[in-house]
């Protein structure tokens, strides 16, 4: 089985990535990631609130009971919904990203309670499968909403940067004399 791009796996264009590499959010990520979040919203608020309708009435409740019931159960999934929203447009509004890069190497089992998982240095991320799939062992930069460690693009490397610039030229020996009009080679 072949594995998805990392741009389609982690939903970025050319054009994502390039703002990301200056530090910035697109305007594009950020519609869609506040787009998710009211569709997840609209599909848990609605689903519960029809569960919640449908358990009361086939119980026989009258409508005093159902709004009451309503009341009991929606209220505190909407106000987690409510607060889920807030936070994700906390985590948009600034309009960075920042940026990690590391190596990372995949388990056999990164399936952990729910979530798959990987670990950049000291950052620990939580990805859906999609996104799991689409990685492989090996050095990547990763651009990432940094107030809930949400990935927005990901970038492989052919190796990880190192910290010192490769010489140029091999350095040429300097010899020290007072005379000044010797020329060694």
């Amino acid at each position: 089985m072949e594995k998805p791009s990392l741009d389609y796996a982690f939903g970025f264009s050319e054009a994502d990535l390039k703002e990301n590499r200056r530090g910035r959010l697109s305007d594009a990520q950020a519609a869609r990631l506040r787009r998710s979040v009211l569709q997840i919203s609209a599909i848990i608020g609605g689903a519960v609130l029809i569960v919640t309708i449908l358990g009361t009435l086939s119980a026989n409740a009258g409508a005093g009971e159902l709004s009451a019931i309503v009341l009991i159960v929606f209220v505190p999934v909407a106000v987690f919904l409510a607060w889920n929203f807030l936070r994700m447009e906390a985590a948009i509004r600034p309009g960075t990203v920042s940026q990690l890069t590391g190596e990372i190497k995949l388990n056999e089992s990164p399936y952990t309670y729910g979530n798959y998982r990987i670990k950049v240095g000291d950052q620990l991320f939580v990805l859906a499968r999609t996104n799991y799939q689409a990685l492989r062992s090996g050095a990547y930069t990763f651009y990432y909403l940094p107030s809930i460690r949400r990935i927005v693009s990901v970038e492989a490397l052919d190796r990880l940067p190192t910290d010192k610039p490769e010489p140029l030229a091999p350095a040429i020996e300097r010899f020290d004399d007072d005379s000044h009009d010797t020329l060694r080679a």
